[in-house]
């Protein structure tokens, strides 16, 4: 590893591994040697009043060797087993970190990239009878972790801190020796984490304040399925963290993590078998701050990775990964208005195929996880906004399909509303987005699977220090069913969308709007073919409530609800026809009540064909 050099510009790397040797062949055959692991980097950049960068590459796993084949010697029957193959070598940490500090402007930016593991070797062929050696497993990949800080000490002058962790892939796992009785194939190395943290400071002056970190975990490592079976590599988990602290200028923070797909498994023949690995989950965390006339915005986007492919009955797709506890909080202390935004998606379960089951789709799962404070008053500012989407159940040949993920995205409750403490107005808005239904692919029979259920609520009320308004917004749309193939098998149901909002203020306006089943087409249910029935759409129940107890403020609440759309159908008997899927259902209520204005309550429910 190369010493680290304190300057504007820094950038380490790390030394790859080395190869294993290769077993030789004969009776007995000898195993192949383990790749070595990579070595680190570690990248530092922190010279005072300059602009500073460091970038960190982890070296990579080296491949292990391969097991020598078996041969017969001249007094052994046809038997000589074959060597085991040595895993790779495992991918290396890579550390970047960047630190500005300047009476002006100023920018801090770290990039680490972790190693990728090394690939492992091919198990050794038997003689006749004899066992054949396994195959390596992949070497792990590499974790990777950045952070920035970018600092304005001024009067003015911008700060910028901008961050990006990459993770190194897992290695390959190599098939086990083919002849006589198989060897296992080797599983795939797990993928690294990263982790990305930024912080930009201007606390001192009128400059604006922005940070990014960005955070992509390692995918894991892929495998080529044998007789003797195979795991796909699990991937690694994302996380990131932001925060910028504006003096009077704008603050904006925004974090990213997107974690990667887990280890596919591959089809090598008849007979062979194996698990796609895991999803990588994800988390995002973000934090903004001004004063004077600044704007505060905080964003969080998570995307959790979907589960690798699986071979073989009995067998498996792999599991989307999770995605959970994002927050966002957005303050400005002064005149300007607060914005915070959370978006968090579960990872979709891999597809099986050759009668391997499909993976199931991770939920997602919000619950107050925006706050907003500003002294804004204007009407439908300082915006808290939430989404949460399910993943997608993955599909299946002759096996069965995967589960969808759930949605759930809930923002203040009756006990504690959600409000804006800065006395400014209140728009609180959550959505929830349910995953499909793993269908059954081309060739194969069996049911879809249900789409997953979306649950969107927002209770909003005043600080009691004078909102002058309050708007709650909840949007509801389920997953749709997956589709379903021959007789006597059926699509997937729709999933079941309920959206609640409620808007409550004892000195302004009042507004509340619940859409469920906003899209129709999403809780529809799954299509039959080949002789199956369509799925039923799912139901959809909306509710609204907007109340205005002061002495000034009108109150609107607005109900809607779309049932979802019964699934076609195709194929059956003359005698057993096809039947496709009945409509889903639909009720939409909404309550408006002002003490001291109008006051106006839309219903309108729409039941699915």
């Amino acid at each position: 590893m190369t010493v680290p050099v304190y300057a504007a510009s820094v950038t380490d790397s790390g030394a790859s591994g080395v190869t294993g040797a290769n077993g030789s062949s004969g009776d007995p055959a000898t195993d192949g040697a383990v790749g070595t692991d990579g070595t680190a980097a570690n990248a530092t950049a922190n010279t005072p009043g300059e602009d500073n960068t460091a970038t960190a590459h982890g070296g990579s796993g080296g491949s292990g060797g391969s097991g020598g084949a078996g041969i017969d010697g001249p007094d052994a029957g046809s038997d000589a087993d074959g060597g085991a193959a040595a895993a790779g070598g495992a991918g290396a940490l890579g550390t970047a970190t960047a630190d500005s500090n300047a009476a002006g402007a100023t920018t801090a930016t770290a990039n680490a990239y972790g190693g990728s593991g090394g690939t492992g070797g091919a198990g050794g062929n038997a003689a006749g009878a004899g066992i054949s050696g396994d195959g390596g497993d992949g070497g792990d990949g590499g974790d990777a972790t950045a952070a920035a800080a970018g600092t304005v000490t001024g009067a003015s002058g911008n700060a910028a801190a901008n961050t990006y962790a990459s993770a190194g892939t897992g290695g390959t796992g190599r098939p086990g020796g083919s002849t006589g009785t198989p060897g296992a194939s080797g599983v795939g190395g797990a993928g690294g984490d990263a982790a990305a943290t930024a912080d930009a400071n201007t606390v001192a002056g009128s400059g604006a304040a922005n940070a990014y970190a960005r955070a992509d975990s390692g995918t894991g490592g892929a495998v080529t399925s044998t007789p003797g079976g195979a795991t796909g590599g699990n991937a690694g988990a994302a996380t990131a963290a932001s925060s910028a602290l504006g003096g009077t200028g704008a603050a904006s923070a925004t974090s990213q993590t997107y974690g990667r797909n887990g280890g596919n498994v591959s089809n090598a023949g008849a007979g062979t078998f194996g698990d796609g690995g895991t999803g990588g989950a994800a988390q995002s965390v973000s934090t903004a701050t001004t004063g004077g006339a600044g704007n505060a915005a905080a964003t969080s986007n998570a995307s959790a990775g979907n589960g690798g492919t699986g071979i073989g009955t009995g067998r498996s797709g792999g599991d989307g990964g999770a995605a959970s506890g994002s927050t966002a909080s957005a303050t400005a202390t002064g005149t300007g208005q607060a914005d915070a935004t959370v978006d968090q998606a579960g990872g979709s379960g891999g597809t099986g195929f050759e009668g391997a089951d499909g993976g199931d789709g991770a939920g997602s799962t919000l619950v107050d996880a925006v706050s907003v404070t500003s002294a804004n008053g204007n009407a439908d500012i300082n915006t808290g906004f939430q989404r949460a989407t399910g993943g997608s159940g993955g599909a299946s040949t002759t096996g069965t399909a995967g589960q969808a993920g759930d949605a759930v995205s809930t923002l203040g409750s009756i006990a504690s509303p959600y409000t804006n403490t800065g006395g400014g107005s209140v728009y609180g808005a959550a959505e929830a987005i349910g995953g499909s239904g793993g269908s059954i692919s081309g060739g194969g029979t069996g049911s879809g699977r249900d789409g997953g259920d979306a649950t969107a609520s927002v209770i909003a009320g005043d600080d009691g220090n004078g909102t002058p308004d309050v708007h709650a917004r909840a949007d509801a749309s389920a997953g749709g069913g997956g589709t379903g193939r021959g007789v006597s098998e059926m699509g997937g149901q729709g999933g079941v969308s309920t959206a609640t909002a409620a808007a409550a203020n004892a000195s302004g306006s009042a507004d509340a709007d619940a859409n469920a089943g906003y899209s129709y087409y999403y809780q529809s249910g799954g299509a039959g073919t080949d002789g199956a029935d369509g799925g039923d759409g799912g139901a959809s129940t909306a509710s609204a409530t907007a109340e205005a107890t002061g002495a000034t403020g009108a109150a609107e609440a607005r109900g809607l609800a779309y049932g979802g759309t019964g699934g076609s159908s195709s194929g059956g008997t003359a005698g057993d026809p096809a039947d496709g899927g009945a409509g889903g259902a639909a009720q939409s209520t909404s309550v408006a009540q002002s003490a001291s204005d109008f006051a106006t309550a839309n219903d309108d429910a729409y039941a699915g064909a």
